[in-house]
């Protein structure tokens, strides 16, 4: 049985193809039109799912495909072809993310937490924004739903020179607590779907807005069921008045905004969550929805709920829910028997490029020089130069599914450096100075740097501390909180990966590398060699890495 999920909604599409219980491949429209979260022309050609059905040799054949599965947020005002749309079922967005999590995880049933900006349409003004609900075997059902006031919330932010607009934008009252959080990112200056940049420059404020912004912000239990009303025209009254008045630097005040934001979104998010608990009475959480980005939130889930066993899969915003979409159907409407529950190991879903790489180097020859090696003495180079503090490229095997790169479409250095986070962040990444970089660490030495409640973040979804005696080991992956947005690392999650640290772990005593994502600035990170070989020319990186390729410029 083949199923060709489609995810997205009017940005972030994705595609997979499963063949019974088994993803055989999954993309993001991105890596492929390289747009980032496919916002652009290019995006709405969906080469996508060519490139999902010719890896699965069904390129013009759509009759060996079963079923073909979306949600009903996606936009299908492409150029989708007519016997796509045709055979094409719909799903409730938020189905299609719990279905995503709950699906991949290894429990038999759990409390179920969807919150994003927007989902499936409640009324023309109205989508969801937070669905609570229970899952168990095969069954996934919601027993409360939150709808948000849709808004276009653009260029709002607070410190323009020209005259602010925001009250035409926004109107009145709402229940979404992912908006807030958008809201908050615009006023700080970033862009829709940057929240990420909110989350790192918090821990640069202090508490000076924390009750300020609290105020506006009402959560109660109502009839058994949680209620919540944000004052929206309240809040941008209150950020206007910031920026007459706080006349410190704006860095400063941007971060106590950024501060302020952080800490009553996760207070609202716990008041949930512990909602949701005494509702289910389940020890498991499946949280997804682009929320469950927030990995700040999420190292903290066990010390503030009475959840025992949290799962979020790598990819829990919109691009997820194609393999929701597929799962959906595979479990609920062909009411195929759950046997999987073992954890998710990976989700390195892309496609495989050894016959391209060569062909890169090749077209290169006259701007680099290189070198081929067995595994063992490709990390054993790999690491050295690490350790002497050169930037590397790292393209190995399928690209992984999701936002963050998990090791195989990776920027690796080392965390010894102190000034290395500034040195990435200037002449590689070519990105604000604030942002931090994770550490990706082996699983069996994690508490020993770290203070973590998930030793087993082998998807770079919960942030930890750094213990005290490692903050001067590991300086350029502690956050200025002294906090670390971890990965660990096993053999079984990424075979490559864990022999590289083991081996730079021989050389320095150190098991641990900085991990950021294969990109540059605005772009997505890189699907094929060629990409590769293009972000590693355009920047300061040193060495790139493609499977057992040393590279170097001339």
């Amino acid at each position: 049985m083949k199923i060709l999920g489609i995810g997205g909604t009017t940005h972030d599409y994705s595609y997979c193809v499963m063949n019974n219980e088994k993803i055989l491949i999954a993309i993001e429209e991105e890596r492929i039109s390289r747009e980032k979260h496919s916002q652009g022309l290019r995006s709405k050609l969906l080469r996508g799912i060519q490139y999902c059905l010719q890896n699965n040799d069904l390129a013009q054949n759509y009759d060996d495909i079963d079923l073909i599965i979306s949600n009903d947020a996606f936009d299908l005002n492409h150029n989708i072809e007519t016997k796509i749309i045709d055979k094409m079922v719909k799903i409730n967005h938020h189905m299609a993310h719990a279905a995503s999590t709950f699906y991949l995880s290894p429990f038999k049933e759990s409390a179920i937490l969807v919150m994003d900006g927007g989902g499936s349409y409640f009324s023309q003004r109205f989508n969801e924004s937070c669905s609570l609900g229970h899952a168990e075997n095969n069954d996934i059902s919601f027993f409360q739903k939150i709808y948000g006031k849709i808004r276009n919330l653009y260029n709002i932010e607070i410190f323009k020179d020209e005259p602010n607009t925001v009250e035409q934008v926004f109107e009145s009252n709402s229940s979404s607590i992912p908006l807030l959080y958008l809201l908050m990112t615009e006023a700080c200056g970033f862009k829709t779907l940057q929240e990420g940049k909110t989350m790192g420059l918090a821990p640069y404020g202090k508490d000076t807005y924390v009750k300020m912004f609290s105020d506006y912000i009402k959560i109660d239990e109502e009839n058994n069921k949680i209620k919540i009303d944000i004052d929206y025209m309240g809040l941008v009254s209150c950020l206007q008045e910031i920026a007459r008045c706080d006349h410190r630097d704006r860095f400063e005040v941007k971060a106590d905004i950024a501060y302020a934001t952080q800490h009553n979104f996760e207070q609202a998010v716990f008041l949930i969550m512990n909602h949701l608990h005494e509702k289910t009475g389940s020890k498991n959480l499946c949280f997804s929805g682009g929320a469950a980005l927030n990995s700040v939130l999420n190292g903290k889930i066990k010390k503030n709920t009475k959840f025992e066993n949290v799962c979020i899969i790598p990819a829990p915003a919109d691009s997820g829910t194609s393999i929701g979409a597929a799962l959906y159907g595979y479990y609920n409407i062909y009411k195929n028997k759950r046997s999987n529950y073992e954890p998710l190991k990976n989700m390195f879903y892309g496609k495989i490029y050894d016959d391209e790489v060569e062909k890169v180097i090749d077209a290169s020859k006259a701007n680099i020089v290189f070198e081929k090696y067995d595994d063992k003495d490709l990390y054993k180079h790999t690491a050295q130069y690490i350790s002497e503090g050169k930037i590397i490229g790292w393209f190995q095997g399928g690209s992984e599914f999701g936002p963050r790169a998990l090791g195989n479409r990776s920027i690796l250095a080392d965390p010894r450096n102190k000034d290395m986070k500034d040195i990435l962040n200037k002449k590689v990444k070519f990105r604000e100075h604030f942002r931090p970089f994770a550490p990706v660490v082996l699983r069996s030495q994690v508490h020993e740097y770290f203070d973590t409640d998930f030793p087993d973040n082998d998807f770079m979804l919960f942030v930890g501390q750094v213990k005290d005696h490692a903050k001067n080991l590991i300086p350029a992956v502690t956050h200025i909180d002294c906090s670390a947005r971890l990965q660990t690392v096993t053999e079984d999650s990424n075979l490559k990966l864990f022999k590289l640290i083991e081996e730079f772990k021989e050389m320095t005593g150190i098991p641990v590398l900085i991990n950021t994502s294969f990109n540059i600035k605005g772009r997505p990170i890189v699907e094929k060699p060629m990409h590769a070989m293009e972000a590693f020319m355009q920047c300061e990186m040193d060495v790139l890495v493609l499977n057992n390729y040393i590279i170097k410029k001339k």
